[in-house]
């Protein structure tokens, strides 16, 4: 867990998110037409999901000749 239980004492109770207003946004997410597979919350959420996402496709296009290497050959003559 690393250094988190240190800093907990100081984060609890001073949160930046509004619970009130979340609430309102998960049921405006929920009631939209298209709602969204995952909501993020918090002014933080956006760019910490953002940036894990971009290290996922890094990582996905590193390494996707060998992904696609995994398969039956199409080829007979490539086996």
């Amino acid at each position: 867990m690393g250094a988190w239980p240190a800093l907990f004492p100081r984060y609890a109770g001073n949160e930046p998110g509004d619970p009130d207003r979340m609430a309102r946004a998960i049921v405006g997410a929920v009631d939209a037409e298209e709602p969204p597979r995952r909501l993020l919350l918090g002014g933080d959420a956006p760019g910490i999901a953002i940036s894990s996402e971009e290290g996922h496709l890094a990582e996905a296009r590193k390494w996707a000749e060998v992904s696609r290497s995994t398969d039956h050959p199409t080829d007979p003559a490539t086996a």
